[in-house]
């Protein structure tokens, strides 16, 4: 394998391991952002967390636009 090609096959997989901790970093802040959501509507912060540790992102975030509603 030439120098070159080394130089390539590093970029990418830097690039491949900065994109995954944006999305992971983006999806910590998507979990917190819901669990102070949740908390607010049930004014307990643990069921928040558990809540939204126990469903999936987009499922968990549709759940609490519904509550949100209900309780307006």
């Amino acid at each position: 394998m030439s120098r070159r090609s080394l130089v390539v096959l590093s970029a990418a997989s830097f690039s491949i391991s900065g994109l995954d901790v944006l999305f992971s970093f983006l999806s910590m802040i998507n979990v917190v952002r819901a669990a102070l959501i949740r908390a607010s509507v049930t004014r307990n912060g643990l069921n928040g967390i558990e809540f939204v540790k126990n469903d999936p992102p987009l499922r968990s975030q549709y759940r609490l636009l519904r509550a949100l509603r209900r309780h307006q």
